[in-house]
């Protein structure tokens, strides 16, 4: 990490695919029993680069957006190896999946489901559909990372589902096939997946009474980077649906990529205000939000210190935002102006939301892996900054 920020300046995010890719088997091991796929959440880290490693090693690409299918699709994914979620798809990113022939769009709505066959027939294709469905099921996460409770905006409730199965099995473009969940994220118990599953499974069973066959099962990801609780939650998974004969699509992107990802930052300033030392960095929320935004603690680590003896910090960014703090209170040896530090475990949802906010560029991606060091996304520069702005001279209005 200290050879890629010496190369390519900071703040830098830095990635060790070995890690990436012995998370990956971790999963395909423990869903060795069942028929599934393991379709990588792309959200969690749309890099090209990346996204191609992964699929270079048997990982489909889920996608939320249009972008992240035209992410996949530049990576070199097959169509027919994505599957598109998404809570509110526009009609052009729509068009723009069922034109490329994903695996599977996942739709959000029984509206959604008439505007993809619409797509559909109009283009003379059949899509394959799978319906995101709400269960209600709770989970011990916070709140803005539970996905399938009564009182989120995601998926479409099972009773509503199955009044329209009879409709939906007769659709010309729009094929039915699959059911799709999602609890939330950083979950490290399997027991709100059993539930979910016996609902889904239960689900699928009624629409089968009513003319539509379900194939899939898509349980989602949600699961906590702990390799440990993953491979349990997982296990339990493909047990539960091996024994139904569906196959099982699972969405992993936090548990691949959290640990292999760290947001490297320099020390800028270390002062004393008010009897607390605070490390100032060159790196802020602007850069690594999550922190901020959800309360995660940050695990930071200082790269270059000499010092034997511990400190206390506050350790905060250059954003003009009071919220612009990473800890407030983290022990470290002793810093100077110019140490490196990094904060680990940041390898997903980093990256992709970091912003220009503050007119700040957003940081760079270098990739390690195998003894070498690539850069796979710059950082981008000052003048990049206002891509598309335009200055008009605006004449006063008498």
């Amino acid at each position: 990490m200290v050879a890629a920020a010496e190369e390519y300046g900071t703040p830098i995010y830095v990635y060790d695919y070995s890690i990436a890719e012995e998370r990956l088997r971790l999963v395909e091991e423990a869903l060795a029993g069942v028929d599934h796929v393991v379709a990588y959440a792309a959200k969690a880290a749309p890099i090209l680069d990346l996204i191609a490693f992964l699929h270079s090693r048997g990982a489909w690409v889920e996608a939320v957006s249009g972008g992240e299918v035209y992410a996949a699709l530049a990576a070199g994914v097959p169509p027919g190896n994505v599957i598109f979620d998404g809570v509110s798809k526009s009609p052009w990113e729509i068009s723009f999946a069922v034109e490329r022939g994903l695996y599977s769009i996942h739709a959000e709505s029984l509206e959604e489901i008439r505007d993809i066959d619409e797509a559909a027939t109009s283009s003379g294709v059949e899509q394959r559909v799978g319906v995101r469905v709400n269960l209600g099921v709770e989970v011990r996460v916070h709140r803005g990372l539970a996905t399938s409770t009564r009182a989120s905006k995601f998926g479409v409730e099972p009773a509503r589902l199955l009044g329209a199965a009879e409709e939906l099995a007769g659709l010309e473009g729009a094929r039915v096939e699959g059911l799709h969940f999602h609890l939330g994220s950083g979950i490290s118990d399997e027991k709100p997946y059993l539930e979910a599953l016996g609902r889904a499974l239960d689900l699928a069973a009624g629409l089968e009474e009513r003319g539509l066959g379900i194939g899939y099962i898509d349980s989602g990801g949600g699961y906590s980077p702990d390799p440990g609780a993953a491979a349990r939650i997982l296990s339990a998974v493909s047990e539960a649906v091996g024994e139904s004969g569906y196959r099982l699509i699972v969405e992993p992107g936090k548990l691949l990529v959290a640990d292999a990802g760290a947001l490297v930052a320099r020390v800028n300033y270390v002062k004393e205000l008010y009897g607390k030392k605070w490390a100032l960095l060159d790196a802020g929320m602007n850069d690594y939000i999550r922190p901020m935004l959800y309360g995660v603690p940050v695990d930071l680590v200082c790269l270059t210190c000499s010092g034997e003896g511990l400190e206390e910090y506050a350790v905060a960014g250059p954003v003009c935002e009071s919220t612009d703090v990473f800890a407030t209170s983290v022990r470290l040896p002793s810093l100077r102006r110019g140490d490196l530090v990094a904060i680990l475990g940041a390898g997903a949802y980093g990256w992709s939301m970091s912003s220009c906010y503050n007119m700040r560029p957003r940081p760079g991606v270098v990739a390690v892996y195998g003894g070498r060091r690539r850069l796979v996304a710059g950082g981008g520069d000052l003048s990049g900054l206002f891509s598309g702005q335009r200055v008009f001279r605006w004449k006063p209005v008498a």
